[in-house]
C-alpha cells in the first residue's frame, strides 16, 4: 500500500465540540473531558459530533458508570454537581434551563462525560461511548441532544450494519478508507457550530454491536488515519467522496468525487487478490492514500 512519507497534521478534538468558542474558552472543558477518559490522549484521537436528536420534548437518559455532567458554555465553564455513579432519568427542558432528575435553572446546556470512555450512555433505548451534549433550544423549549464520540467508534459503527463481514478484507479496507474520508471532511467543514454530522443522513445508530475481532472492526482498526487525498495538484484537504455513481468531467471542489466503478465491481476485484490501494486507485483515479495523524503543536 502506498503511503505518501509527508504526513499531514491535523488538529481534531474534543474542543471543536463545544461550539463557536476560542480555544482559550473551551480549555477548561476539553481538559476535564480528557481527564475523565482514561489512556485516552486528545491529539492522537480524532472525535466527531454526531447529532442523534434534535427538537424533542424529553427523553430517558441512562449511564452505569461514574460520570461528571459539566456546563461547557464558555462563560460558565463548570462542574454542575459532584461525580455519580449510574443515573436513569428523563431529561427535558424547563423554562429556564435544564433538567435530568434534578433541574438545572439558568443551564442551557450540559455534558455527561463519563469518567472511563468504555462506559456506554444509553439515550432513549440506544447505547452511545464518548459523551452527551444537550442544548435547549431557545425558540421552542425543546431539546437537541448530540454524542461526542472518538472518529474510529463511529466508523465501526457506521460500517458494520451496511456491509457483510463475509466481503473480502481488502474491499473492507478500501471502503473503511473512503469513509474516514468524508468523515474527516465533515468534522472540518461542520454545516452547524454544534454538530458535524446528523445521526438521521448517514445512519448512525449508536455503539455497534460488532466484536473487536470482525471483519469490519478489523478494516476500521488496521486502517486508523488513513484518507484519501488528491494527487492532481488540486488541495490536499479532506474531501467527500461516494461509491457507486459515475460523473464525466472535474468536480468543483465542494462537490463529492464519484467512484469510477461500483462497490460490486470494487468485491470483484478484492476476489480476484487485489490490495485495497490498487482498488481505490480504480475508484478514485488521481488520488493517493495519505495518513492524517494529528500532533501536538
Amino acid at each position: 500500500m502506498k503511503i505518501n512519507s509527508k504526513a499531514i497534521s491535523y488538529m481534531f478534538c474534543c474542543i471543536t465540540a463545544l461550539g463557536p468558542m476560542t480555544a482559550v474558552e473551551g480549555g477548561w472543558i476539553l481538559d476535564k473531558i480528557v481527564e475523565t477518559w482514561s489512556g485516552i490522549e486528545k491529539e492522537e484521537h480524532p472525535s466527531i459530533r454526531v447529532l442523534i436528536a434534535h427538537d424533542i420534548e424529553s427523553t430517558s437518559v441512562e449511564i452505569k458508570g461514574t460520570y461528571n455532567l459539566f456546563d461547557p458554555h464558555p462563560e460558565d465553564g463548570k462542574k454542575l454537581s459532584p461525580r455519580f455513579k449510574g443515573k436513569k432519568a428523563s431529561l427535558y427542558a424547563i423554562e429556564d434551563g435544564l433538567a435530568w432528575g434534578e433541574e438545572f435553572p439558568g443551564t442551557h446546556q450540559i455534558a455527561i462525560v463519563p469518567d472511563n470512555y468504555n462506559t456506554k450512555i444509553t439515550v432513549n433505548g440506544v447505547d452511545y461511548f464518548g459523551s452527551i451534549f444537550v442544548y435547549r433550544m431557545p425558540e421552542n423549549g425543546t431539546i437537541s441532544i448530540v454524542n461526542h464520540v472518538l472518529l474510529e467508534d463511529y466508523l465501526d459503527s457506521l460500517l458494520s450494519p451496511m456491509y457483510r463481514n463475509e466481503m473480502p478484507q481488502e474491499l473492507l479496507t478500501a471502503l473503511a478508507i473512503t469513509a474516514r474520508t468524508n468523515a474527516y471532511y465533515q468534522v472540518q467543514n461542520s454545516k452547524s457550530p454544534y454538530w458535524d454530522v446528523d445521526a438521521n443522513q448517514v445512519g448512525y445508530k449508536g455503539t455497534s454491536s460488532s466484536t473487536a475481532g470482525s471483519p469490519v472492526y478489523q478494516a476500521v482498526k488496521e486502517t486508523q488515519f488513513m484518507v484519501l487525498s488528491r494527487n492532481d495538484g488540486s488541495s490536499k484537504a479532506p474531501f467527500p467522496v461516494q461509491w457507486g455513481a459515475y460523473n464525466i468531467g472535474k468536480n468543483p471542489s465542494d462537490q463529492p468525487v464519484y467512484s469510477k466503478i461500483s462497490i460490486l465491481e470494487a468485491e470483484s476485484m478484492a476476489k480476484k487478490g487485489m490490495r485495497a490501494n490498487t482498488i481505490l486507485a480504480k475508484a478514485f483515479p488521481q488520488t493517493a492514500i495519505e495518513i492524517l495523524k494529528p500532533t501536538a503543536e
